[in-house]
């Protein structure tokens, strides 16, 4: 289940924190999410040297230089102890959440993660996933996962890198920054960031996982709820498993009253309609179906029934009837001939 394209989306250029970045790390950024060992959760072994021969004017230096810038805006988080980078965004980007076969080798991805910072950034990344409309499978699996991450032990890796870096993890570096500048706070396309985040290089607290569902639903009303339960009722009825009425739901019956001028008593119909009709009553499954096809079923349902055309369809052609007078004609002939054998004065008439 490797990745076998890179999602780029044009919103990146409206991005403050990446146009921010010097070319070189923007051009890192485009790189690392193309390539093809870079996994459904965003981590890739770092490459250095394999990385700067992919241009022949890079160098192992300038692939240094542009992973800190990007790690410093917090494009991605990195560990030289272990030698991994997490793209922090990727699973976000990619929709992982809404592909449950997909998040399930994320999941196995995530939890072979050895890095403590690497392991803190995901936590952080699965409890900003939108978990609304999600299967629920990978909403159990992410809490899990969460729980799991929660609590990571920050310590450095016991079997140092052979080649550290200027600044390896321990007691004796120099203190790092606990937060960067906002002005520097990259976190997705086009999203504003409105406080500073954590430094990569400090692994950030413990994450609270997130709720089930938000509760931001508009309030319910009487003439939207009765027509969702009429368009259930009408499913169910049809020998097909009853839909759970859902935000998406209310949404599309309120709308059809509200935007696209519908009354109550005109979507009604539709439902009945469409629910009665043997073609109809397989396609509309959900309310934001029987609003967007409102008006295809409204032009079918005025189109005259195929009852009323197939007694002019079954209609003798015109050929067809002149072949039956030609017939009809010559057995009468048949028949006179026949009648003046007997009576020579019928053999005149005929003759004349």
């Amino acid at each position: 289940m490797a990745r076998s394209h890179a999602r780029l989306f044009t919103r990146i250029w409206n991005d403050r924190d990446f146009r921010a970045l010097r070319g070189r790390a923007q051009r890192l950024y485009m790189f690392l999410v193309s390539q093809p060992d870079l996994n459904h959760a965003g981590l890739i072994p770092m490459r250095l040297r394999r990385w700067a021969g992919a241009a022949e004017d890079l160098t192992v230096d300038d692939i240094e230089d542009a992973v800190r810038d990007l790690a410093d805006a917090r494009f991605i988080v990195i560990d030289y102890d272990t030698e991994d980078l997490l793209v922090r965004t990727l699973m976000r980007n990619d929709h992982v959440a809404r592909q449950p076969n997909v998040f399930r080798a994320a999941a196995d991805q995530i939890r072979e993660a050895s890095s403590p910072a690497i392991r803190a950034a995901l936590a952080d990344e699965l409890t900003r996933i939108d978990n609304e409309d999600l299967n629920p499978d990978v909403r159990t699996l992410i809490a899990e996962l969460i729980a799991e991450l929660g609590t990571p032990d920050p310590t450095p890796s016991p079997t140092p890198s052979p080649t550290p870096s200027a600044t390896p993890s321990g007691d004796d570096q120099p203190p790092l920054p606990t937060s960067i500048p906002e002005s520097t706070c990259g976190d997705k396309y086009g999203e504003e960031v409105t406080k500073a985040l954590p430094s990569p290089h400090v692994p950030p607290p413990p994450a609270t996982p997130r709720a089930p569902a938000r509760n931001d639903e508009p309030p319910k009303r009487d003439d939207v709820e009765e027509l969702c339960k009429h368009l259930a009722d009408r499913i169910e009825g049809n020998g097909s498993k009853r839909p759970a009425i859902t935000k998406k739901w209310r949404e599309a019956a309120r709308r059809m009253i509200d935007l696209d001028s519908r009354t109550a008593e005109q979507i009604h119909n539709a439902i009945d309609w469409c629910q009665d009709n043997e073609f109809w009553r397989a396609v509309i499954l959900s309310m934001p179906k029987l609003r967007m096809q409102y008006d295809r079923l409204r032009l079918d349902a005025q189109r005259p029934s195929r009852a009323s055309l197939q007694p002019a369809a079954a209609r003798p052609s015109t050929t067809d009837q002149r072949v039956d007078a030609a017939r009809a004609a010559g057995r009468a002939l048949a028949a006179k001939l026949a009648q003046a054998d007997a009576d020579p004065t019928i053999r005149g008439e005929i003759a004349s």
